[in-house]
């Protein structure tokens, strides 16, 4: 029978590299991997992602890594992943540009209405 301690490690690394893969992450280790990865999930996996950090804490400690379930890890694991599956990057990033040219756009506009307007105030039209 192994460790709790081990067969919660496997799981990180399996949620790890499906990050790294998925969202393109950078990390000097699993933990920071999901801890970077935790915004582009949903509230409800960012919950069960917790529960990982939080056994991660009581896996150290003998008496409460007894207390770590680990078919809950395993089912975090398989929902999370899925969730990764979902998300397209591509389409997240092109959206946010969309955001920030519209967005110039729009100031830009105002600075346009802005001078203009002042021009009549003063009478230059």
């Amino acid at each position: 029978m192994s460790l709790p301690y081990e067969d919660l490690l496997k799981q990180v690394d399996v949620l790890a590299v499906a990050m790294r893969k998925r969202l393109e992450l950078r990390g000097s280790d699993p933990w920071s991997v999901l801890e970077r990865g935790r915004s582009y999930l949903s509230s409800r996996m960012q919950d069960e992602l917790d529960y990982f950090l939080e056994a991660r804490m009581m896996a150290n400690h003998p008496k409460l890594a007894m207390q770590i379930d680990m078919q809950r890890i395993e089912g975090a694991v398989r929902k999370i992943d899925l969730q990764l599956r979902k998300i397209d990057l591509p389409r997240r990033r092109r959206l946010r540009n969309y955001g920030i040219a519209t967005t110039i756009a729009l100031n830009l506009a105002f600075v346009i209405a802005a001078v203009i307007a002042v021009a009549r105030w003063r009478g230059l039209f």
